[in-house]
C-alpha cells in the first residue's frame, strides 16, 4: 500500500528570510523592535514564529498553550533584542 505524502514548497534562502521578517514584524512592537515580545499566534504556526523571532532578535522564546473560544493558540514571549544575548547593552 502506496501513503501520501505532503507536498513541500521549496523556499529560496532569501524568500526563507524574507518570510520570517515578515513573521517577526507582526509580532514586534512596530515603535520599537528590540523591545520584549508577547504576542497570541496560532498554535500551528507557534515554532515558525519562534524562529522568527530568534533570528531578528538572538534571543530565546518561551510558548505557553492556551485556548480562545476554544481554539489553540500559543502566547510567545522573548526578552527581546535590547535585554538578549545581541543586545545594545
Amino acid at each position: 500500500m502506496k501513503t501520501r505524502s505532503t507536498p513541500r514548497l521549496a523556499l529560496s534562502y532569501d524568500d526563507y528570510i524574507a518570510m520570517l521578517q515578515t513573521m517577526f514584524s507582526q509580532v514586534c512592537d512596530p515603535d520599537d523592535w528590540k523591545a520584549p515580545i508577547g504576542a497570541l499566534v496560532p498554535y500551528g504556526a507557534a515554532p515558525v514564529y519562534m524562529k522568527a523571532i530568534e533570528l531578528m532578535t538572538g534571543a530565546p522564546c518561551e510558548c505557553r498553550r492556551t485556548f480562545v473560544k476554544g481554539k489553540p493558540y500559543a502566547h510567545i514571549t522573548s526578552v527581546g533584542y535590547r535585554a538578549g544575548p545581541a543586545g545594545d547593552h
